[in-house]
């Protein structure tokens, strides 16, 4: 099996034992990097803020290729997408541009590697139309796809979301349509060319009660996944999901992008209101909310979700705002948390399990459970960071991992690993599941392995 943390080093483990095998630095770079690549042998590893992608021996951890920098690390340009592989292509996303002093100078885009040797194939900008044009001041940007996408090698298309528009919260110079932010879009592998684009937090979307441009960071940059669904009349279709982090869900036809159906599962409060210099006052979900992982899905048309309603007030500071946690808006004074089974053929709940904490735990299906988390504090009264998660001082955070029955949603077993749980899920193999965690108050980039049922 192997990891890669965000210091842009892979490492290869035995795992049956865990055993480290080999681990190999790949670059300079780090921070939120989100997954590794598979293929005949090789390994395909982004570098985050050093812009590159790597090929890497999986036998022996030795870089058989390094790309280019596929952008310019001065603005904060960085690759933090699992590459995708097909035939001779290697695709990924973009990232950065959020924070100053950068704020709003990357424009996300999507590139295509040669898998032979790393040279680049095609690149396909995310930001088009006057919003981005030159003279903004400050300049507008975003529409990163920093959290990658799927893939169809039946028809060829990459099902990638978009991110945001940037500045963040101060959307003062750029008003009207920011295409292609805060869409999920379907590409050509071939050749880069977009098929259809389909807007979540943007203009002619058919969400509900959406306030657009963007204020909040709602960007719908949360993966994707494509599933073949029998409807009730008897057709199968092949229907694409996302989400966004203000709590909604659309499936979208494959070949199409028109909308099925659509739902939204965060608590949504105080939204349309933009960021204020003396605060915005209550939002929910905040910046870090909605769904706050990549969903999963099963072949009974059921799909799982994590979602998290933060409380957040905003306030505007030039063309960036500070979020401020609300504490008592919600059960926990922090921003509970759902894991909801959807039916995919027409959105609606089947069950819905009230967490209360935030459940930033990609979720898994497997054997008949679904394998989910949360991040809590070790003891009272709460405290939070500016990001709606807990703190306990001197106390710090603790992860959770949990089971749940897939049919049911009832809480079968949890277990603490005593810091917090990697926000990217969990995975499986050789009858185990692997969970990773991150560095908050317990051992820095552990890796644990359960056994699963039969």
């Amino acid at each position: 099996m192997y990891v890669q943390d965000n210091k842009a080093i892979v490492f290869a483990f035995d795992a049956k034992t865990g055993l480290n095998l080999w681990k190999t630095k790949i670059d300079n770079g780090g921070g939120g990097m989100h997954g590794l690549t598979y293929d005949k042998g090789i390994i395909f590893a982004d570098t985050g803020s050093a812009a590159t992608v790597a090929a890497i021996n999986a036998t022996d951890g030795k870089i058989i290729w390094k790309s280019q920098k596929l952008g310019p690390l001065s603005i904060g340009y960085g690759v933090n997408s699992p590459p995708i592989v097909w035939k001779d292509y290697v695709v990924v996303g973009s990232a950065g541009g959020d924070n100053p002093p950068n704020t709003g100078e990357v424009q996300g885009n999507i590139t295509a590697i040669s898998r032979t040797d790393g040279h680049l194939l095609w690149n396909f900008k995310t930001t088009f139309g006057n919003w981005v044009g030159p003279g903004k001041s400050p300049p507008n940007g975003g529409a990163t796809t920093w959290s990658g996408g799927s893939f169809d090698p039946a028809t060829g298309l990459l099902y990638i979301p978009t991110g945001n528009a940037t500045p963040d919260f101060n959307a003062t110079t750029r008003q009207g349509e920011q295409l292609y932010a805060n869409h999920m879009l379907a590409i050509n592998i071939t050749n880069g060319k977009l098929v259809w684009a389909t807007p979540f937090i943007a203009q002619g979307t058919v969400l509900k009660n959406v306030k657009i441009p963007d204020t909040f960071d709602h960007d719908a940059s949360w993966g994707s996944t494509i599933s073949i669904v029998k409807f009730d009349n008897g057709i199968n279709k092949k229907i694409v999901v996302g989400s966004d982090k203000r709590g909604d869900a659309i499936a979208m036809d494959a070949l199409t992008g028109k909308p099925i159906w659509w739902i939204t599962l965060g608590t949504i409060f105080g939204t349309n209101v933009d960021p204020q210099r003396n605060g915005s006052g209550l939002v929910m979900p905040g910046a870090s909310g909605g769904v706050q992982a990549y969903h999963a899905v099963d072949n009974n048309n059921t799909l799982y979700f994590a979602t998290t309603s933060t409380a957040q007030n905003f306030f505007l500071r030039g063309e960036n705002a500070f979020a401020e946690p609300v504490m008592n808006a919600t059960k926990s004074g922090i921003g509970n948390g759902t894991i909801t089974a959807v039916d995919a053929k027409t959105g609606q709940i089947k069950w819905q399990t009230p967490i209360e904490f935030p459940t930033r735990v990609s979720p898994l299906v497997t054997n008949g459970v679904v394998i989910s988390g949360y991040i809590t504090s070790a003891g009272k009264p709460y405290t939070a960071n500016s990001f709606g998660l807990p703190i306990d001082s001197p106390l710090a955070q603790t992860g959770i991992v949990m089971a749940l029955d897939k049919d049911t949603g009832r809480i079968l077993w949890t277990f603490n690993v005593g810091t917090a749980v990697g926000i990217g899920g969990p995975s499986v193999g050789n009858g185990m599941l692997f969970v990773t965690t991150g560095v908050s108050g317990g051992p820095i980039g552990s890796l644990y392995a359960f056994g699963l049922p039969k």
